[in-house]
């Protein structure tokens, strides 16, 4: 499969990460499927290893493991769009529900 570009990979980390219920887990493991079985873009062991280091950092597992797993697949512009496409839909919505 060719890389991605910017765009589609923050779509996927946005649509995932935004309508997937349950907490982190179920959020990565949707993940797993749209990186490494439907678009290739991550391989098995990529994939071990970003889940891997998300675990065992402090802080958010689901915010650790998309910068992870974006760095690898597009270096830091990677890791900041997946945190970004993660974090800032809810975020907005947390400061303007308040």
């Amino acid at each position: 499969m060719p890389a991605p570009t910017l765009r589609q990979l923050t779509g996927v980390f946005f649509r995932i990460g935004n309508t997937t219920f349950g907490g982190g887990l179920p959020t990565i493991a949707a993940l797993q499927r749209e990186l490494v079985e439907q678009h290739e873009w991550l391989s098995p062991e990529d994939y071990a290893l970003a889940f891997s280091l998300a675990r065992i950092t402090p802080g958010t597992n689901v915010i650790a493991f998309c910068a992870a797993a974006g760095a690898r697949i597009m270096g830091l512009r990677g890791a900041l769009a997946g945190v970004l496409a993660e974090t800032a839909p809810s975020a907005v919505l947390a400061v303007r529900m308040t």
